[in-house]
């Protein structure tokens, strides 16, 4: 009989099992380090393929092993790509608002090829206040002849439609560019700010990093002003980000009051990444009641209402 070497009777092989057990805890790190740097907003941009593609090649690393901790792995990185996507989308119960009125907004897409349809379509919201982003020449004039809101203010491709006064006032142009709209709504006994925004798009138009300082602007735009004040608009800011989460933690969200929101930007496989970029937001004393996201024609974008207004 051949004795057993020291090496192999001494000592024990570390088990891989432990590496798995580390890695299925790994991704939970998420929910601490998101805020930590602007480029990790691309990563949860990228969340929902990516938590199902873990899954999916994982889980396929399982079935060739015959080992469960890879499995294990994969639908803990699912898990946390399902919570990141659906925490910031949690309903919010709040009383219906006192003396609401109705806001839609929606971008149409500049060069909207059925502008006569889209303008039908946003004619048909019938709501209070009306926000339009990109829309050209052609869907503006369709929706001048559909509509009879007796106000109206246009700059360059925002356009506001209000049922009461619009007066447009200056503002401080914010980082990263883009295009907003300072206004003050002179509704009878109540008026308010609405801040539209067409903010660019950290993908191409730039950086996370200013995504964020835009973001940080907008709240301390709100804070100053008197009167209480609204941010409208396609934010191009997804509410995984944090930017979103900014705005969120000084304004309430007006499309979680009550139901889920939906997605509003479905082009094509972008969908898959389950963005919701445009927005409603309204003063943390104000409640909203009844919000929907509906379809433009022509448009890649979905639009948002909500009937908003002072809590009781």
């Amino acid at each position: 009989m051949v004795p057993a070497s020291p090496s192999s009777s001494g000592r024990r092989r570390p088990r891989s099992g432990w590496v798995w057990v580390l890695i299925a805890a790994l991704p939970w790190a998420w929910f601490a380090l998101r805020g930590s740097w602007p480029p990790l907003d691309l990563i949860a941009v990228l969340l929902p393929p990516l938590g199902l593609a873990s899954l999916l090649a994982l889980g396929l690393v399982a079935a060739r092993t015959g080992r469960l901790l890879p499995l294990a792995t994969g639908l803990s990185v699912f898990f946390v790509t399902a919570l990141a996507v659906m925490m910031p989308r949690l309903p919010v119960e709040q009383p219906h608002p006192i003396d609401g009125f109705r806001l839609a907004s929606t971008n149409v897409l500049e060069g909207n090829r059925v502008p006569r349809v889209a303008a039908a379509a946003l004619a048909g919201r019938q709501v209070d206040l009306l926000v339009v982003i990109e829309a050209g020449r052609n869907a503006l004039r369709e929706l001048l002849v559909l509509t009879d809101f007796p106000e109206r203010i246009t700059s360059s491709e925002l356009s506001v439609f209000s049922r009461w006064p619009l007066t447009r006032l200056t503002r401080p142009p914010a980082p990263g560019g883009g295009s907003a709209l300072r206004i003050r709504v002179d509704r009878p006994e109540a008026p308010f700010m609405l801040h539209v925004i067409h903010a660019p798009n950290p993908l191409y138009q730039t950086t996370f990093e200013e995504q964020e300082r835009f973001a940080a602007d907008l709240v301390r735009l709100a804070e100053a002003e008197v009167l209480p004040a609204l941010v409208v608009g396609d934010l191009n800011l997804t509410d995984r980000a944090e930017g979103y989460r900014l705005l969120a933690s000084s304004l309430s969200d007006a499309m979680r009051a009550g139901s889920w929101p939906a997605d509003t930007y479905r082009l094509n496989v972008w969908r898959l990444l389950l963005l919701r970029i445009d927005h409603l937001f309204v003063p943390t004393d104000w409640c909203a009641a009844d919000p929907v996201t509906f379809d433009i024609p022509g448009s890649d974008h979905r639009g948002i209402e909500a009937t908003i207004g002072p809590c009781p």
